[in-house]
């Protein structure tokens, strides 16, 4: 851990601070325009202002029915053939 009195965090804390992997704080750095988190470089790394990290985190939580979840992939049982026309091969379609 670094000073906790300095106002830069690293990766990891803020992922702590976030209570989120490391991987996930990565993935939003990788983001472009106002959805990336805000961070700066010092040499190769990453450090973030912490009052930016928690206004940006504010100001894109989703609200209401759609909170970013994804459709769900469909298993391979879920799956049905049919066969294509005069070609005798088959088609996946979900359904």
């Amino acid at each position: 851990m670094t000073d906790p009195t300095s106002p830069f965090l690293t990766v990891e804390e803020v992922a702590v601070l976030l209570r989120v992997p490391r991987s996930w704080v990565y993935e939003q750095t990788r983001l472009v325009g106002n959805d990336a988190i805000p961070r700066y470089r010092a040499g190769k790394r990453l450090v973030f202002l912490r009052d930016e990290v928690l206004a940006w985190f504010t100001d894109t939580r989703r609200v209401g029915p759609d909170l970013g979840t994804r459709p769900r992939r469909r298993r391979s049982s879920e799956l049905r053939f049919r066969r294509v026309r005069n070609t005798g091969q088959r088609d996946v379609t979900t359904g």
